[in-house]
């Protein structure tokens, strides 16, 4: 016998299953996953001293590279070098000690702290007259006198204090002053000199 050329029965299963797979509802979506508040205050904290740490090792490379600090500095000042000269002839050395920031309009107060001059008595407390304004590079000195109106030939004892006011001007022309350096005249030495700060003991003959 032969076989119907008819269509096939639809399997009314299958398409009872694909209907309701058609009707089931659709899964609500995934709500995103929250980070708890202590992790993502620990990974600032991280983030932070990383940061930290990073420019640190970096200033830390230009110091070396540079041979000096890559940020402000105040001017440090020492006394030149002894000769024979009287004690106010003897010039002093200015340093900017920043290996990026220039020191602009740079100026030097002297301050007569306590002088004894053998044939002129005594000064205290007079303020001298300082060099004119100058400019100082990064990591350069420049050399500089407090200028004393009388001509002074012995002193037999002196202490004076240098105070320096420059601008950098990439920190909105602010006037940056240096606190003050007392310097003290060693008539003792051979030849007498300047010595930075207050030395113990006597630094002058009786």
């Amino acid at each position: 016998m032969a076989k119907s050329r008819g269509r096939k029965k639809p399997n009314r299963s299958n398409s009872t299953a694909r209907r309701e797979v058609r009707t089931l509802p659709l899964a609500p979506p995934l709500s995103p996953l929250t980070t708890p508040r202590h992790r993502k205050f620990r990974r600032a904290v991280e983030w932070s001293i990383g940061t930290i740490l990073s420019i640190l090792t970096l200033l830390a490379a230009i110091y070396q590279l540079t041979g000096g600090p890559p940020w402000p500095k105040n001017i440090d000042i020492d006394a030149g070098p002894p000769d024979l000269s009287q004690a106010f002839d003897v010039p002093f050395v200015a340093v900017n000690k920043s290996s990026l920031f220039v020191a602009y309009n740079t100026q030097f107060n002297c301050v007569l702290d306590d002088v004894e001059i053998n044939e002129s008595g005594a000064l205290r407390d007079d303020l001298l007259i300082g060099p004119e304004p100058m400019n100082i590079g990064p990591l350069e000195t420049h050399p500089f006198r407090c200028w004393v109106p009388i001509k002074v030939r012995k002193i037999r004892h002196a202490i004076i204090r240098v105070v320096s006011f420059h601008k950098f001007r990439f920190l909105f022309n602010f006037t940056w002053r240096s606190p003050p350096i007392i310097f003290t005249w060693d008539t003792k030495a051979v030849p007498p000199r300047w010595l930075k700060g207050r030395p113990i003991g006597p630094t002058f003959k009786w």
